[in-house]
């Protein structure tokens, strides 16, 4: 049976780099005949739903796509992620489907830099080193996102296989300015008089949300080199099929 893949991504920008065009928010986009991807908005409950829709459209496989922050102090911006376990907030841990991890793997060889460092879950965003260094010593974990255990729990609960696939955004010794928090709503659409007025009230932001945007163009173009490494029928391997 062939393997329709279920890809959830929180942000377009995310989304854009498997699609290979702009995308929005919210939208649902058709990979081809490999499957489709919800572009679900920040947080978990909105990939859970996105990914109980992917699994209700006949999605036989669920893929969590796009950026991580960095918990690890050797992972920059642009470092690629593709974790053998993720862990919720709560604890429980979720294991990555082992033979579609060692496709992908295989796929992206040994030019490709990567971690198979666990990713844990944050129901909020870090955004100071010192919460960063906090969350790494209680969990011992690569990386941090606030979408993929959802993903995971929709896949576990619906015995289908689960593969997370992260790009590292914002590294451990990074600060996030106030002003990103502000920058787009929880379904990615921009907010620019917010984002003004946060510059407005603290300029040196502005330093910092230009250097986020450089590590954000890393890791999306990690995110486009693999797309085209691994193509966009990732999944479509009958063996990932239950």
């Amino acid at each position: 049976m062939k393997c329709l893949l279920g890809v959830v991504t929180a942000l377009p920008a995310e989304g854009a780099c498997l699609a290979g065009r702009r995308v929005n928010p919210l939208e649902r986009v058709a990979l081809d005949d490999a499957g489709w991807m919800e572009v679900a908005g920040i947080g978990a409950n909105r990939a859970a739903c996105a990914a109980q829709t992917l699994v209700a459209s006949g999605a036989t496989a669920l893929l969590s796509w796009g950026v991580a922050g960095g918990l690890e102090s050797q992972l920059a911006a642009g470092a690629l992620v593709v974790p053998r376990t993720v862990t919720s907030a709560d604890g429980v841990l979720h294991q990555a489907d082992s033979l579609w991890r060692a496709r992908v793997e295989a796929a992206l060889g040994s030019n490709v830099q990567m971690t198979d460092g666990a990713l844990v879950e944050s129901e909020q965003v870090l955004t100071t080193v010192a919460e960063k260094q906090a969350l790494f010593e209680r969990s011992g974990a690569a990386a941090v996102d606030m979408e993929s255990a959802a993903v995971a729990r929709v896949a576990a609960d619906a015995m289908l296989p689960f593969l997370c696939i992260r790009a590292i955004v914002d590294s451990a010794d990074r600060t996030l300015p106030a002003a990103a928090l502000v920058a787009v709503d929880e379904t990615g659409r921009p907010r620019a008089g917010r984002l003004l007025g946060a510059v407005l009230r603290r300029p040196s932001d502005l330093v910092a949300l230009i250097a986020l945007s450089f590590a954000m163009k890393s890791a999306r173009k990690t995110l486009k080199d693999i797309t085209l490494r691994l193509g966009p029928a990732l999944g479509s391997d009958p063996d990932l099929a239950p």
